[in-house]
């Protein structure tokens, strides 16, 4: 019942967070880029939530950036960036406008018992 409430959601890492130079981070906008850089015209509408995961104490040292969640409205659209995700290939954050560059990667938001199984 878990992993199904979470078939609306992804989880994007590797993207540098904002929130040290501009404050709040608006990651509905990330979101509406990412979208842009796959073809996908994407408007908050089809977002319900997102923010940024919190890093947990035994991952600190370890990952650069917490990753991106985002739910959205239907799982439709959460497909839709699943098949587009191929046109990610060779584009990295500077596409997006960071000055960092880093490969965009898109993953199914898991339960933490599904990561342990894999």
């Amino acid at each position: 019942m878990e992993q199904y409430s979470r078939r609306e959601c992804l989880e994007i890492k590797d993207i540098p967070s904002l929130k040290q130079i501009e404050g709040q981070e608006d990651t509905n906008k990330v979101l509406v880029k990412i979208g842009g850089l796959m073809g996908i015209k994407i408007q908050n509408k089809d977002i319900s939530v997102s923010h940024r995961l919190p890093v947990r104490k035994s991952y600190q040292g370890k990952v650069t950036e917490p990753a991106i969640i985002v739910k959205f409205i239907s799982k439709d659209i959460k497909e839709l960036f699943d098949r587009a995700q191929k046109h990610l290939k060779g584009k990295t954050t500077r596409n997006l406008g960071y000055d960092k560059e880093g490969f965009i990667y898109l993953n199914e938001s898991r339960t933490e018992t599904n990561c342990k199984q894999n």
